[in-house]
């Protein structure tokens, strides 16, 4: 014969359901310390040799942004992978009451417009660059400069204020340089989107490091293409944060060696 549960046992057994229910709902061992670490861990693949097979990180390297939830902690942030090398990504996991990390949600990061406005300052005269054309070229191949346009990201001329358009994300991981002629003192600009080397770049900005003629260091610029803020840092100095609407590149010339560029 079938046994039925007794009606007076009923109650008890949902009073210890809904308990349980609760306890797990609440998840006090999976703190948000413990749910950003399980993620850190998941995010690192070691093969059977011991080896790094796969390796991502939070940009923020702080783990990521922890936010405490029914049942467990979502764990969010913009992450990037060095091995292999791939674009950073907008990524949440969620961390269950049993430890067990589940990616909810991925999708590209769309970062920089198709082009975004850069002022070309002619330092000799600290004017802008009118008219001048520019090779802007890929930071990563070697030997540097470019000295031919068929080895340039691109050429292109800058408007009678110095004004010229790019886009930052056509350039390598390694950012690009500009290049006003043969003879140069050439720009390096970084990219923090694609950039896997500096691991303290961000995702969003755009680095500019401005020396005089004789390639000592003047300032360095931290252009954040988000909010619109470049922050200004110089020796001896406190940096200063502003609004911007260009990004301005300063360069200098030889006008006897680039006659044909200006």
């Amino acid at each position: 014969m079938r046994k039925f549960i007794k009606p007076n046992k009923i109650p008890g057994i949902l009073i210890i359901s809904l308990l349980i229910i609760c306890i797990l709902a609440w998840s006090p061992w999976i703190t948000k310390e413990v749910a950003k670490d399980k993620v850190a861990k998941h995010l690192t693949i070691v093969d059977k040799f011991g080896d790094t097979a796969s390796y991502c990180y939070f940009s923020d390297f702080a783990g990521g942004v922890a936010k405490k939830v029914p049942f467990g902690v979502i764990v969010s942030g913009t992450v990037n992978c060095s091995l292999p090398a791939a674009d950073p990504r907008d990524e949440t996991f969620f961390v269950s009451p049993l430890a067990s990390v589940h990616k909810i949600k991925s999708k590209a990061i769309t970062v920089y417009p198709s082009s975004v406005k850069f002022r070309l300052i002619d330092g000799e005269n600290n004017k802008p660059a009118a008219s001048w054309q520019i090779r802007i070229c890929d930071n990563s191949i070697t030997p540097q400069p470019c000295l031919e346009d068929r080895s340039a990201l691109v050429v292109v001329k800058a408007d009678k204020d110095g004004i010229f358009y790019f886009n930052p994300d056509a350039a390598s991981k390694y950012g690009f340089v500009i290049n006003p002629g043969n003879h140069y003192q050439y720009v390096n600009i970084d990219v923090g989107r694609k950039d896997s080397v500096a691991a303290n770049y961000k995702p969003d900005n755009v680095y500019v490091m401005e020396t005089d003629k004789t390639g000592y260091v003047l300032r360095w610029k931290e252009y954040n293409l988000k909010t619109k803020q470049v922050t200004i840092s110089e020796r001896n100095k406190e940096s200063v944060t502003q609004s911007f609407d260009t990004i301005d590149v300063m360069v200098f010339y030889d006008p006897y060696e680039t006659k044909g560029w200006k």
